[in-house]
């Protein structure tokens, strides 16, 4: 939603976005923003109210819902602001999608997650972000001792939905390979617990939070993209545009884009062991097979790509039957 609402504003669309404060500090300056506690359970009167109140006094004609809960009270919404669209996108994979019927249009940001909606039309817009710059990466930063081997590296929140636990697995037996963990989270004090008890300490870097996660992952030899479910992982596009080498678990976009070979089974340790391993053993074969993905990469995984598919959609909405405010 940042990325999407960040590029509609440089383009010159008239933008509001509705969020909490954690949201609101991740905006470009200069986007304009409404944040509300959307802490506040779903059923809340005051978070409804809140909502609609602030398309209200926008003006705005089109409420674009990103995720579930904003799904739900984006369909309340319309019933308190007359004439107002809406189009709701689905980010992940979901047990129940009541939330997203009764919108004006539905985007699902990859293939499986449309397909996990049923009957509900949609239309699949990949996950894309903003071409990125070539920044050099202060090396030093990376100790010595964590560069004596090949490298394997990962980053992402440290969450059970990442997996980085069959990750730590896998890589366990691979004696001369050196893993990089990149983040922190709630699950950071099991992870290096794990870590303790499978003897890995001398061979991993628990790097913490970094701002340059990005450009210092492709000082690693192979990506790993070990999550147990994702609805189209931005780590893996980030890469991709990169031309940084991937392994994945066969997690909703990592399918769609990346070939068979480049895939492992969701929880698979072995199989993402075997795939480290070939990966690194033959890096220039690896990169090759992955031409296609890094072609897709380039074509549809750019935010100027999705942004003009989103506004195609919204202007494919029919014009409510009362007069349209903006």
């Amino acid at each position: 939603m940042v990325e999407v609402a960040s590029e509609q504003w440089r383009r010159g669309l008239r933008v509001l976005v509705i969020c909490g404060e954690e949201v609101a500090t991740r905006l470009p300056e200069g986007v304009p923003c409404k944040v509300i506690d959307f802490k506040r359970p779903r059923l809340s009167p005051v978070l409804l109210y809140q909502v609609v109140r602030a398309v209200r006094q926008s003006g705005a004609d089109l409420l674009h819902a990103h995720a579930n809960k904003a799904a739900f009270l984006a369909k309340l919404a319309k019933r308190f602001v007359p004439g107002l669209r809406t189009v709701a996108t689905i980010q992940n994979t979901k047990r129940f999608v009541g939330a997203f019927r009764g919108h004006d249009a539905v985007i699902a940001m990859s293939h499986r997650a449309g397909q996990a909606s049923g009957s509900i039309p949609h239309r699949v817009i990949w996950n894309a972000i903003p071409r990125p710059g070539s920044a050099s990466v202060d090396q030093s930063v990376v100790a010595a001792d964590y560069r004596k081997h090949p490298v394997v590296g990962a980053y992402g929140r440290f969450v059970s939905a990442k997996g980085f636990d069959f990750l730590l697995k896998a890589m366990a037996p691979l004696e001369s390979v050196t893993l990089w963990l990149i983040g922190d989270g709630p699950l950071r004090a099991d992870l290096e617990a794990q870590a303790l008890r499978l003897g890995m300490n001398d061979r991993l870097w628990f790097a913490g939070f970094r701002r340059d996660a990005e450009p210092l992952m492709t000082l690693a030899d192979l990506f790993v993209l070990p999550s147990r479910h994702e609805g189209f992982p931005f780590t893996l596009v980030e890469m991709l545009h990169r031309e940084m080498p991937p392994l994945a678990s066969r997690v909703a976009g990592a399918e769609e884009i990346m070939p068979e070979s480049c895939h492992f089974v969701i929880g698979d340790v072995e199989g993402m062991r075997e795939g480290i391993r070939g990966a690194l053993e033959n890096p220039e074969k690896w990169k090759h097979g992955l031409q296609g993905a890094f072609a897709q990469a380039r074509e549809n995984l750019e935010i100027g790509v999705c942004c003009d598919r989103i506004e195609q959609l919204y202007q494919s909405i029919p014009a409510p039957d009362s007069p349209v405010r903006n």
